[in-house]
């Protein structure tokens, strides 16, 4: 999902609403919210969240909540956040702001190891209970950590390869 910006840098929610009726018209059923599409790098941890609830609020279908960052304090919170309570009305039967969470290793470290990327996302699965995507890409997760991980936490779905 793009995120729309102002000619101030900040996130064109009229925009986002057209957009998301656009897509919801044409028969979209599932979105995935702040990816590098939708420029999550450029936006705060409190924009995340608020693009979040925007998009549960007037999107009927699944959101899959792209909570990835190079810090895993701000993975952490992006996670708890996709999945608590949000609060009375607002979000179209559902108890949760995101039905799935999709992560990746950090891009900021070329030639990460094998052992670093898989306390990484170790850690990161250990806190969350909603399904979860692993992305692979453009930071290689390898095989042996994917299956690895998928026999650690039953939530995870599997990978989708961005390479």
């Amino acid at each position: 999902l793009l995120t729309p910006f102002t000619d101030f840098g900040e996130i064109d929610f009229g925009s986002l609403e057209s957009h998301l009726q656009f897509l919801e018209a044409a028969g979209i059923s599932s979105i995935i919210c702040g990816d590098n599409a939708g420029e999550y790098p450029s936006l705060t941890l409190e924009e995340r969240q608020r693009l979040l609830n925007f998009c549960r609020q007037r999107f009927s279908g699944q959101i899959i909540n792209h909570v990835s960052a190079s810090a895993l304090y701000d993975v952490l919170q992006l996670i708890a956040y996709s999945g608590g309570l949000a609060g009375a009305g607002g979000l179209g039967g559902h108890s949760t702001r995101a039905d799935a969470i999709l992560l990746q290793p950090p891009q900021a470290f070329a030639g990460a190891n094998e052992e670093g990327i898989e306390a990484f996302l170790h850690e990161a699965l250990s806190s969350c209970a909603l399904p979860s995507i692993i992305l692979n890409g453009p930071t290689a997760v390898p095989p042996r950590v994917c299956e690895a991980l998928s026999q650690d936490f039953p939530h995870m779905l599997g990978t989708f390869d961005a390479t």
